[in-house]
């Protein structure tokens, strides 16, 4: 087999298990109501079971870097993959709910191994433009598993017991196992233009030469930028009404809609859909507007959609559809405007692009946990509740988003920043 078709495999695979470690996430979301029920557990447990994914999934993210550069992408990616094929079998083993919360916790380790290694790979494989394209086309991904996850998940629950779900889950992490030892280059030892050698022994002995000043001077440097800080609080509190209706929408749809299962996986699609022609507006934009002109065409389709949020409820109180339809049009420019912050965000700062990205993901992650970790505090079980919580997301939002366009520096208007949107059109990669 000649070395680009291995490439091309081994990018598939690595799709799949990106798309398995998402889609362990939001298949399980429809059966959580089981899940507590049989563990004899509170409802509060349903939004706690999700930010302990989040939390698993950012714990490792700062230092993964180093020690995929001293033992190479491949063995620190092939151990993450065990380590997931390892924590969903420990969940289909679940015998109470703190024993579920806790494997779900390690479980969501998983999403560390993604960012670190499975994007550093590609980057590192890739010319620029292809590995847009190959990122892009993974990301994706991250999409796509909220909208077909509760629509199977919710299928498998009809017919099956919960831990189904994460049989499933199992089989699919060991078949990308499979895959990614199989096809996964090494990219660490690449030199010039020289194509990477499949197989590389792990030098474990060098995770004892990992200096750590140097790493945290650098993060000291990132964390001082104020772009780079607020971009990494917006990206947050743009995501938290999204996962917080990913987190709640079992309660809201099944106990007090009483909607079916194949309902409730449609009630998801205009919500996720609309984030995805979000993506596609954007690209249209990048040909006429600056990132920064973007943003400011976006937000007011952000702030109004979470207004009418908060006003739907209260005179539709008993329709899921007065959270759905403002929260798909939130979705819409959230589609829009978060690409461009990111971007504006990182290049804002000096540091190491890598680094940056890692201290911009903590961030947002931490913000993110937060926020849903907050909101059970508001939300009662009515969804006037919800409504509230995304009002005052909207109200953060809107204090950040002015400090943040007032901080940017001058390049965020300039024509080059603008053309380097082009490059972001959501397509599969032909390569």
């Amino acid at each position: 087999m000649n070395t680009k078709m291995g490439l091309n495999i081994f990018i598939v695979y690595l799709v799949l298990f990106e798309f398995t470690v998402y889609m362990a996430n939001d298949l399980i979301m429809p059966g959580m109501l089981n899940v507590v029920h049989e563990f004899n557990s509170s409802d509060a447990f349903i939004p706690l079971s999700l930010s302990l994914y989040l939390l698993g999934g950012m714990l490792l993210q700062l230092i993964m870097g180093p020690v995929s550069d001293k033992i190479g992408r491949r063995p620190t990616m092939i151990a993450g993959c065990i380590f997931f094929v390892i924590c969903t079998f420990v969940i289909i083993l679940s015998s109470s709910m703190h024993f579920f919360l806790a494997a779900r916790f390690f479980q969501g380790m998983g999403l560390c191994f993604i960012g670190v290694c499975g994007y550093a790979t590609v980057q590192e494989l890739f010319e620029e433009k292809k590995a847009v394209r190959v990122v892009a086309w993974m990301t994706t991904t991250s999409v796509t598993a909220p909208i077909l996850g509760p629509i199977i998940g919710g299928l498998f629950i009809q017919s099956f017991n919960w831990r189904w779900i994460f049989v499933s889950t199992l089989l699919f992490s060991v078949l990308s196992l499979w895959g990614i030892w199989k096809y996964m280059p090494e990219t660490v030892q690449l030199k010039g233009s020289q194509l990477p050698k499949r197989k590389e022994k792990a030098s474990f002995h060098k995770l004892k030469k990992i200096s750590f000043k140097p790493m945290w001077r650098a993060y000291r440097s990132a964390l001082s930028n104020r772009v780079l800080v607020l971009g990494g609080c917006l990206s947050g509190f743009l995501a938290a009404p999204i996962l917080c209706w990913i987190a709640i929408s079992p309660i809201v749809l099944f106990e007090n809609a009483k909607i079916s299962a194949e309902l409730y996986g449609i009630v998801q699609i205009p919500v996720f859909g609309f984030f995805i022609l979000g993506n596609f507006i954007l690209r249209k934009l990048t040909y006429k507007y600056t990132l920064k002109r973007i943003i400011q065409i976006a937000f007011p389709i952000c702030i109004t959609s979470l207004v009418i949020l908060f006003l739907f409820p209260h005179y539709y109180p008993d329709s899921y559809w007065s959270l759905v339809l403002p929260l798909s049009l939130f979705c819409l420019g959230n589609g829009i405007i978060n690409a461009p912050i990111t971007r504006l965000s990182l290049f804002s700062s000096d540091t190491a692009k890598g680094t940056a990205s890692a201290v911009y993901g903590l961030i947002s992650n931490v913000v993110l946990i937060a926020a849903v970790s907050v909101m059970p505090l508001v939300f009662q079980g009515k969804n006037a509740d919800f409504g509230l919580f995304c009002l005052i997301c909207g109200i953060v939002i809107a204090f950040i988003l002015e400090r943040f366009l007032k901080l940017l520096p001058t390049f965020a208007t300039s024509d080059s920043v603008m053309n380097l949107g082009h490059d972001a059109e959501i397509i599969p990669p032909l390569i």
